[in-house]
């Protein structure tokens, strides 16, 4: 399932509002001319930005950090930089320096930060959760790219390179079509569209929205549906009486989540055709890490409570599938037969997979979506229906769905159930 703005994003506006000018000294007096460098030397006035927002976090993720409990997370390196559009005499676009406000932590609504606009400002972007930016620089743009991690699992079991997921990245961009600024003589007032491409001048506050995640949100519910199987031994002959998972101590371990951009761009965009795996732990929900029901959308709020997994994953393109595994941790002198006929375990701990594939054509069912999207959660609930199925290493799939259940709904209620 997905539902939009079901992380508890990034939410509402940002305002900024012209404070009342001692003298003309204050000002800096705007070149002649139309051109994109006459315009970037414009007339600047003491402007106060104001910011509200809700939310996140840059590290694995448990249902707090990932906004879905009660505490919202502290949004560090918030920056809003200011831009300078015009299409003439050619379409060009320029930075200004960045502005750095104060973070917001838990309960705070609103922050607050004086600085020098440009009158010919008419867009901005919007960040939060970044690296820091050196405001005494013009803003270059920024980049995200994934870092490389390892899992205790033997390096001979796992084909991918592994790396940490993106950060809990905040962006808007004010003053385009579809996100317009909004002007007037104060903050209440300021309910006027200013039109794409028309700066900032002349009006004494100014108001942006539209600032969400940068990224989206998996959260997945591991379901134990084989729980009554006795495949579960002591002894690698596999004698002696048989456990069940529950009896055996198996633990839903971690995730591997292909088709990942290794890197995103200023507008948090793929760079380059090169598509990685992250890896994150579970949460150990239940202790054991498997959840009793499946989980679901709050109804009034919106959140994934109790879930196996939280974690950022970048947004797909149109038609691309996802292949994930589900890793499972399994004690020590511990054994299982899969339908392969290998005998899995040993002295140490062991790590079992089992893999699964978020097919495009099923989100796609409601309204053209992909599997992952930037501001929304993608909900999963995956359900182990025979632990036979059980590989001891990383399974690349491509097509198929092996050994788990699907049962996947996005927000206009399309559910997916699959038997494996």
């Amino acid at each position: 399932m997905k539902m939009k703005n079901g992380m508890y994003l990034f939410a509402t506006a940002i305002v900024a509002s012209t404070m009342g000018l001692a003298s003309c000294s204050s000002d800096e007096e705007v070149a002649g001319g139309t051109d994109l460098g006459s315009l970037i030397n414009g007339k600047k006035n003491d402007v106060t930005l104001a910011l509200s927002v809700k939310g996140a976090v840059d590290k694995r993720l448990s249902q707090d950090e990932a906004n879905m409990g009660a505490i919202i997370q502290t949004i560090s390196n918030i920056y809003v930089v200011p831009m300078i559009s015009t299409t003439a005499p050619q379409a060009s676009s320029a930075y200004l320096n960045p502005i750095k406000m104060p973070n917001f932590t838990n309960g705070l609504s609103l922050v607050e930060e004086t600085a020098k606009l440009n009158e010919n400002i008419n867009e901005f972007k919007v960040y939060g959760n970044i690296s820091a930016l050196d405001e005494s620089k013009i803003f270059d743009g920024v980049t995200s790219t994934l870092t490389q991690t390892t899992a205790p699992y033997d390096a001979e079991k796992v084909t991918s390179t592994l790396y940490k997921p993106h950060g809990l990245y905040y962006y808007g961009h004010a003053g385009v079509t579809g996100n317009q600024i909004y002007g007037g003589e104060s903050l209440d007032a300021a309910n006027t569209a200013i039109t794409a491409g028309t700066s900032i001048k002349g009006y004494k506050a100014i108001k942006l929205s539209n600032v969400n995640y940068a990224v989206g949100m998996l959260a997945a519910g591991i379901i134990n549906g084989d729980a009554s199987t006795t495949c579960f031994y002591d002894t690698p002959e596999l004698s002696g009486e048989g456990k069940t998972a529950e009896a055996a101590g198996i633990k839903v371990h971690s995730i591997i989540i292909g088709g990942q951009s290794q890197k995103l761009d200023t507008d948090f965009e793929r760079v380059g055709t090169d598509l990685v795996s992250i890896y994150e732990t579970a949460t150990g929900v239940n202790t054991d890490g498997f959840v009793d029901q499946a989980v679901s959308f709050g109804q009034s709020d919106g959140k994934v409570a109790g879930a196996s997994f939280y974690s950022v994953v970048a947004a797909t393109k149109d038609n691309e599938d996802v292949s994930m595994n589900i890793v499972f941790e399994m004690p020590e002198n511990t054994y299982i037969k899969n339908v392969k006929g290998e005998t899995l375990g040993g002295t140490t701990i062991t790590y079992l997979f089992l893999p699964l594939v978020l097919t495009d054509d099923k989100a796609d069912v409601d309204d053209g979506k992909d599997v992952f999207m930037k501001d929304y959660t993608t909900l999963l609930n995956a359900t182990v229906t025979d632990w036979g199925r059980v590989s001891g290493s990383e399974v690349i799939s491509t097509d198929v769905n092996i050994g788990v259940e699907i049962n996947t709904a996005w927000q206009k209620g399309v559910t997916y159930e699959e038997e494996i």
